[in-house]
């Protein structure tokens, strides 16, 4: 019933699509730039019920700025006819020119998807309580793995914000990283269990 529709366009844009029949129609759209070559943190939310409602929001990772919002506290997010409500999750492409196909890179992090019953907060959504934390996120020398015992995870790695993966053979000893020496920016530090991808933490470098 919601989709985030990538169109070409002139300039190409984000669209939030809503299909309450069988027929679509546009909440909102956003020039496509605000996402293209950025990290960003996306938070979905969807009521089913007498008191339905949606709401997205698209933050800039390295900004901090909000690129892209929408709320609807009255909106149906029954489809007519329909006497269940089947949650999927898919990246789909159609085209009617086939000239218009392009290679396209999404890269994602720290994804998931939750089933949320009674009460909602965002404390509930984000579950900081068994998270890793770094102290501080922001360093010119070294950073820390708080609440982050060895059993949690088996490999730790370093990307800078275009996805370049950083070797940090020499830099990370026990539960610190060493990150003096590094261009300033932004870095993302991936925590791994078995292969599986379990946190991604972002670091600001001075």
């Amino acid at each position: 019933m919601i989709t985030l529709t990538l169109r070409k366009a002139r300039p190409d844009r984000l669209e939030l699509r809503y299909t309450p029949t069988n027929k679509q129609e546009t909440l909102k759209t956003a020039n496509l730039d605000v996402l293209r070559g950025h990290w960003v943190t996306a938070v979905e939310i969807i009521k089913f019920g007498q008191e339905s409602s949606y709401s997205i929001e698209i933050k800039n990772i390295a900004t901090g700025n909000v690129v892209f919002e929408s709320a609807d506290n009255a909106i149906d997010t029954w489809q007519d006819g329909a006497a269940f409500a089947k949650r999927k999750w898919g990246i789909y492409r159609s085209l009617h020119n086939k000239q218009d196909l392009q290679d396209e890179i999404v890269n994602f992090a720290d994804f998931s998807i939750e089933e949320i019953t009674g009460s909602l907060s965002i404390y509930d959504l984000k579950k900081k309580a068994d998270k890793i934390v770094l102290v501080p996120n922001l360093s010119t020398l070294e950073v820390t793995f708080e609440n982050a015992p060895a059993e949690n995870y088996d490999v730790v790695e370093l990307y800078d914000i275009s996805g370049r993966k950083i070797s940090i053979k020499k830099r990370l000893k026990e539960n610190k990283l060493n990150v003096s020496e590094l261009p300033g920016g932004m870095y993302f530090i991936v925590f791994k269990k078995d292969t599986i991808t379990t946190q991604v933490l972002k670091c600001i470098v001075k």
